[in-house]
């Protein structure tokens, strides 16, 4: 398995495909260790807290790298239900 592999199966990373025309939502684009590739295509970017490429519509399980600030798809602040 490759280092950026093993990093984001660790970390619990995934791409929902079907999310990738929604927007930032609460997904990679909305987290604050996102960096956008300057000649990308608005949607793959550069994760700071794992340091390996990540699509906006892309998430993990390492919710404490968002920020407090986490918002769904329709703009609400989501809530955590246990």
């Amino acid at each position: 398995m490759s280092p950026e592999k093993q990093i984001k199966t660790q970390a619990g990373y995934v791409q929902v495909e079907g999310f990738s025309e929604a927007g930032a939502g609460y997904c990679c684009g909305s987290c604050k260790n996102l960096v956008y590739h300057a000649d990308g295509d608005g949607k793959s970017g550069w994760c700071l807290g794992l340091s390996v490429p990540v699509r906006t519509y892309g998430c993990c399980n390492n919710w404490k790298l968002a920020g407090q600030a986490k918002r769904g798809y329709n703009g609400h602040r989501l809530k955590v239900v246990r």
